[in-house]
Order: C-alpha cells, then structure tokens, then sequence
C-alpha cells in the first residue's frame, strides 16, 4: 500500500500558501544522520512535519512523542529514497524527464510579478459578482496580419461603429450581414450571458467596461477586431454551475421522434421535481454521454448552446427548468450559485489557479521580464542586429530562411548579453529551425525580427530565473526535493512491492495457503453478469439463460452468433445492497435487463454459498492488499538493516521552538 506520508507528497498539485518559518541555524542543524553519509536537517524534518499536520502552528504545538511517531514514517520514507537512489533510478532518462516536468510547472506561480497577479485576482473577484449579457460583430484577421490587413479590418470596424452611433443602424442587422463569427448569421452575434473567464480577456474587459447598453470602442484580440454591445448585467454570488438533462430521438435513443422526446423530457421533468433526486433523474434519461455520469454536470463555464447560456441566468439558484429545445434536443436545466458571496480570501486559491492558466497572465509574466531585464542587467547590441538584417534582407522573413548563407563570424556576434551570459545570432538561428510554423511573410525583416528577439529575452530570462528559484525561495527548493523524492519513492514501492504482489502468482498463492484461515465470508451468492451494448443481443441472451442452466453452452452460443457481450463472475454478500436482491432466490434465476450509461446487463444467479473460508479467487483482492503489506514489512526490515542512523535528542527536542 502507498505509504500516507508518500500520498501526501504525490498529491502536491500547487505551492503551499505556507510559508517556511524555521530559521537560518535550523538550516545547518543536523537532526539525524544516517550511516551512508546521508543527513537530515531540523529545517527539513519540520518543513515535512507541519506540510502534513497543519502548518506551523499547529505543528509547534505538538507534543515531543508527536513528533517521534512522524519521525519513524519519515526514517522509512528516506530509508527508500536511498534504495532507490543506491540503484541508480536518480540517473535514468525517464526519471529526469518526469521531474523537470513536474518542476516546471512548480515554478510557474513563481514566473509571474505578484503585484500584478494580487490585482488580477481581485479584479477577477470583482466581476465574479457580476453577469453581462452581450453581442459581438467580429472582423477577422489572421495570425500573422500584414499592416495593410490590420488597418483595413480597422476601417470596417470602425465604419460599422459609426453605423450603429451615428447612423441609427441595428445591431442585430449588421452582424447577421458583416460579423465573420460563423454563428452570426443565425444568432445576429447574441452570446448571451457570460462572466469572468468566459471569454478571453480584452473581449472580457471591454465588456465589463461598458455601461448598460453601450458599443464598445474596437477590441483587438487574437481573432481580429470585435464590437460588443452590452445589453443587461445581473448581480450574482459568484460563478454560476450548471446541469442539464439531454432527451434526444432517433434510431438509437428511447425517444424515436420528436413528440416522444418531447413526452419523455416532460415526464423527466416531473420526477425531478416531485422528490426523485436529480442524479437519479439524469442517470434515467438524459442522452447526453460526457455530462450523465457526472450528474448532468456543465461546469461553471460559458456554454456555446444560447439557449441554454440564456436559462442558465433565467433561473433562480436552485430551480429547475421545465422543458426547452436546442438544436441538440430538448433540455431540463438546473442552476446553482453560493447562497452568499464568498469572500476574497475564500476565493483566492480558485482564482488564483484561474488567472495563471488564462491569457490574463501574460500581463504579469510581462512586468517579471521587464524587471528581470533590470535585475540581470539585459543590454542588446544593435549593431549585430543592423548586420544580420543587412546581410539577410527579406530572406529573413521567408519560411525556409536558417540563416546557413551567413558569414562565418555572424552566427558568433552576440544579439544580447545579461548576468547569465552571452546570446548569439546562432542561438537565435538554432530556434528559428527548430520552428516548424515559423511564418514571418507578412511582417517586414524589421518586425519579425524584433518579435523574434523578444521571445528569446523572454525564455532566456524566465528559463535563468527558473534555475535560481531554489536559492531564493526555500518552500520552492523543498517542493521540488519533495517531488523528486515522491516519484523515486512511487516507482520503486512499484517494483518490490505493488506489481510483485499482483505478479508474484505463485508467492500469493503461498501466503493465501498459509493465512486461508483470516479470509472468511458469511452467506454470498456467486452470479454471471452479462453486458452489452445492444439491448437485443442482451434479451435474446437472458431468453436462452432462461431455458438452459448450462454456462458454457451459452457462452459458445453468444460467441458463434459474434455478439458483443462480455461476461464477468460475481460474489456477493448476501447482506450487502447488491445481494440483498437474490437473498431467496433459487440458482437459476435470472435478473431483468437493466442500462447502466451505454451498456446492457443482466445476471445469473449461479449459487447460494454457505458461510465458510473464500476461496482464493474470492478473497484475491484481500489477498493482494495483504501480501503488499507483508513484501513492504520485509522490505523495511532489510533497509532498517542496511540503512541504521544516529539521531540527535537534542535538536529532537528544539523542534518548533
């Protein structure tokens, strides 16, 4: 079994809003050492003790036993790190590739200014209260525009505000003729209602800087330049939730035409609404396959249906549409929001982990390079610039450009120079190569350049600060140990203990001989259970379990008839919630079919079985889980021997203080 102390440490997903408290002489103060040389610091032991025992001070309120009980979890844990390290599994390619992908996504929330990310958490805070409902006329412009795109889709933009301010037009009229959003033309550019991180953040910041029933200035996002009108805005709690029940018809649904979709949503409705529970309700009926198992859940993010966006704000918190139709079928809705607005810091983590996984970030990983190219002291050299230009002219912007017609000593001048070295056109070159859609055609050498350029000071800078994070910030460097240790730990508790136990057939068959006894079970019944995904196959299948008790000859029967059915063996207590069911049932008997999602079954009752010792293909599981605890005692007892340590009572005793 994975250890609790190793769970803790894999299930790290974020940097820890608790900050290291021990002081510099912690640091150097040796709590253990073990007879390999290798050391445990006061300030390592605590940082890992209040990271599982709720913070410092919690963790300084402890008591001394406390802390020697959590000492011999932590002497086992490092007493496997060893191991592993001892057999070089610190060293291989595939250890070292999934470590520095952990670590670079441990470093992002540190590769951001914090001032900036404090005011978009708080401005996103803001208009997480709020809703707006809006239309867009877009005109598009590709990735990489040329200025003379840029300034001819700003024209129209601007002409089409001028319509709509000046010259009295509908908004409506004009994106249904102009917008190049696919769904205008259907939908006259309405998106209904959204909120914060609906939509990307200049259309987002347009929106909730425009009074009720205003037309936004041009906004210029990746897609080109939008003119948004706001028509309501609502007060909310916060991000609204929302689920739905989905009837559709047609050759493979329960409803086969519209009229009977139509009665089953409305029978659907009914139930949820007079006390069968909702969950219930969408397991039964909706056709929906990515939200039925989830209980019909869309998440708190826009929904590209309008006319389900459009209920979903329509609905007071907690109420429950009657039937609508979309052009997916007809919809039960049901909406949720706090009962009370959550306060700033009670939304801080969420947020936080939103705004740096959203576009909104940029801003502040742009202030970080900016004060970095101050702090590393970043100076470029615009002559070696002018030269590569020179040299290049409009070959620079051309695909297959990789600069191999370059003089000898070009690729060596340097582009630009910071604490951590010199860049040089050939580090400028290697990227240019290894970018397969590398597109510049439409910008001049000047400008590609100068976009190119600044991409490299922006890696170059965040991938320096990147190494330095550890030094600057203790809680950074302890994650980072924390997590290589985890993924040391993880694979070679995988080795000698989790897949030799399922491997190790002989060996667990050995220890469920010699424990057969601890393995006992009360009245059982033994079933078949069939499944399919074709509800005829299933019922001619249950129709021939009903004339024959004969399982192999059903088997080869469904087999030779090439039917999709999968078929899997059953025990059962009698006293649990799925063998209450066939407590009187004689052998023989034989379920109706029931849907589970997109699947079919039905069960055959095989025996009754008497209390008395399982056999080994009953208790397997049981036996698994055991055998690992006994491979991972005998492992502990080898490193106890292998690995012993001195501790030192004293610093034991200033832990905390």
């Amino acid at each position: 079994m994975m250890h609790s102390l190793f769970t803790s440490l894999l299930l790290l997903v974020c940097i820890s809003t608790t900050l290291a408290q021990s002081s510099p002489r912690a640091a150097k103060e040796i709590l253990m050492r073990f007879q390999n040389g290798t050391q445990v610091t006061r300030e390592e032991f605590e940082y890992v003790y209040q990271k599982n025992n709720g913070g410092y001070k919690a963790a300084a309120r402890h008591t001394p036993e406390q802390y020697r009980d959590y000492l011999n979890l932590y002497v086992n844990f490092r007493r496997k790190v060893m191991d592993a390290e001892s057999r070089g599994m610190d060293t291989t390619r595939s250890f070292q590739d999934e470590l520095a992908g952990y670590i670079k996504q441990l470093s992002q929330p540190y590769l951001i200014e914090k001032e900036v990310l404090e005011s978009l958490i708080t401005e996103a805070y803001k208009r997480s209260q709020e809703a707006i409902r809006v239309s867009h006329i877009l005109i598009r412009l590709g990735e990489h525009p040329s200025p003379q795109d840029t300034l001819a889709a700003y024209r129209k933009i601007l002409a089409l505000r001028d319509s709509l301010l000046n010259h009295g037009a509908d908004f409506e009229t004009l994106a249904r003729r102009h917008s190049q959003d696919p769904s205008a033309a259907a939908n006259g550019g309405h998106l209904s209602w959204f909120s914060v991180f609906d939509f990307i953040y200049p259309f987002e910041t347009a929106a909730y800087q425009t009074t009720t029933g205003g037309i936004t200035p041009p906004v210029r996002t990746r897609y080109g330049y939008h003119l948004l009108k706001v028509h309501e805005r609502m007060a909310t709690h916060g991000m609204r939730n929302a689920a739905h029940i989905l009837v559709r018809w047609g050759r493979i649904y329960a409803a086969k035409d519209s009229l009977a979709a139509m009665a089953r949503a409305h029978e659907a409705y009914q139930k949820a609404r007079t006390g069968t529970s909702w969950e219930e309700v969408v397991t039964e009926y909706s056709d929906d396959p990515n939200s039925r198992q989830k209980g019909g859940d869309l998440g708190e993010r826009y929904i590209s249906v309008p006319a389900l966006q459009d209920m979903k704000y329509r609905l007071k918190p907690g109420e429950i549409s009657q039937p609508f139709p979309s052009e997916y079928g007809f919809h039960i809705l049901k909406v949720n929001e706090p009962e009370k607005t959550p306060t700033l810091e009670e939304s801080r983590a969420e947020l936080k982990s939103l705004v740096t996984r959203d576009t909104r970030s940029q801003l502040a990983e742009q202030q970080l390079v900016d004060r970095l190219k101050k702090q590393y002291g970043y100076k470029e050299t615009p002559a070696t610039q002018e030269r590569l230009l020179s040299i290049a002219g409009q070959s620079y912007v051309q695909r297959g450009f990789t600069g191999d017609s370059l003089p000898a000593d070009l690729p060596k001048a340097v582009l630009f120079s910071y604490k951590g070295g010199n860049i040089t056109v050939a580090q400028l070159l290697e990227r240019i190569r290894n970018d397969r859609r590398r597109n510049m055609s439409r910008l001049s050498p000047e400008e590609a350049l100068r976009q190119e350029l600044n991409e490299l000071a922006r890696t170059t800078l965040l991938g320096y600060e990147e190494k330095q994070l550890a030094q600057k910030y203790p809680e950074f460097r302890h994650l980072t140990k924390e997590y290589r240790d985890g993924i040391l730990l993880f694979s070679l508790t995988e080795e000698k203990v989790w897949r030799r136990a399922v491997e190790d057939s002989a060996g667990l068959r050995a220890f469920y001989n010699t424990h057969r006894d601890k393995y006992q079970g009360g009245n059982r019944v033994r079933m078949v259970e069939y499944r399919g995904s074709d509800s005829t196959q299933v019922t001619r299948l249950r129709n021939e379990l009903q004339q024959t008790s004969n399982l192999a000859q059903i088997k080869d029967w469904y087999m030779k008839e090439d039917m999709a059915i999968r078929q899997s063996e059953l025990v059962f207590d009698i006293e649990s919630r799925s063998g209450q069911e066939f407590a009187r049932m004689a052998p023989g008997y034989v379920t109706e079919l029931s849907q589970e999602g997109n699947l079919w079954t039905v069960f055959y009752l095989v025996e009754q079985i008497s209390p008395g010792t399982k056999s080994f293909e009953e208790a397997k599981s049981e036996v698994i889980t055991d055998y690992q605890n006994e491979l991972e005692r005998r492992w502990l007892e080898e490193l106890a021997t292998r690995y012993p340590y001195k501790l030192n009572d004293k610093v034991l005793g200033n832990l905390f203080k």
